[in-house]
Parts: structure tokens; sequence; C-alpha cells
């Protein structure tokens, strides 16, 4: 695969008309946050964990869609396209910076990388839309390596 792209964001085709592998487009679903989920890192990724076993479950049930899911995300195959679908719990970063300020290495890195993935990546392609729309020559005009 092309340096650029990440390797495990190839999920293996279903279809025989396509490529052997296809690239797998990013989303993320935030939620609110509610003084109803628990304040303990685990406990929270173990519900988003089963939100990713149920949402998979309905959509393979109901809509007859070829769903994955794992502990971080879950994948979902329509018409030859995959996305990879995380949800993001903005409160779970708060207590990750919590543990990692308190010294935790391990906990800063997962804190680097979530932030990574769930803030700074969704606010570059908000900005890079924004700049789009207001100089319609941006696109065009810009190749990103």
């Amino acid at each position: 695969p092309p340096k650029y792209i990440q390797p495990q964001c190839f999920y293996p085709s279903c279809d025989v008309g396509t490529s052997s592998f296809v690239p797998c487009f990013e989303v993320v679903i935030q939620l609110e946050s509610s003084g109803k989920w628990p304040e303990k890192i685990p406990a929270i990724q173990n519900i988003v964990t089963s939100f990713y076993v149920t949402i998979c479950r309905t959509l393979s049930n109901q809509c007859h869609i070829l769903t994955t899911p794992t502990k971080d995300y879950f994948d979902v195959l329509k018409d030859g396209y995959v996305f990879r679908i995380r949800i993001y719990y903005p409160s779970l970063l708060s207590l990750m910076k919590k543990e990692a300020d308190g010294g935790n290495v391990s906990m800063a890195t997962k804190f680097t990388n979530l932030e990574h993935m769930m803030v700074t990546r969704p606010l570059i392609t908000s900005f890079l839309s924004g700049l789009q729309s207001q100089y319609r020559s941006f696109g065009p005009g810009t190749r990103l390596c």
C-alpha cells in the first residue's frame, strides 16, 4: 500500500469486482457529556465498546449491512466503501488527561493519540472545509502529500 495511507485502514473487499483491499473512511461520532456516565476510564471504554456491538448488531439485522465491531471502533462495509466509525466522549479525554498529568506515561501516550484522532484531525478537516468554501480555488490548487 502507499506510504501515506495507514495499513490498518485497509479492509478486505467482499466484492469480486473491486480491488482486494479498500481504504477506510474515518468517521467520528461525538456524544454529549452527561452526569449519568461513570467516572472510571475502563467503565467508559466498556460502555463505548458495547455501543459498537449494539450498533453493529442493529445494522446487520435490520439493514443487512456487513459490520465488524472491535474494542476501539467498528467498520461498516456499504456499496464498496468502508467506514471506520469511532465514538468520542469528551469527558473520557479529560479523565485521561488527569491520569497523564499524574505521571502515568502509558496514559499520556493514549491521551495524545486520542486527542489527535478525535479533536485535532476533525478540527483540521473543518478548517480546510471552511477554507474551501470561502476560496473556491483552494481545493483544485492544493495538493496534500
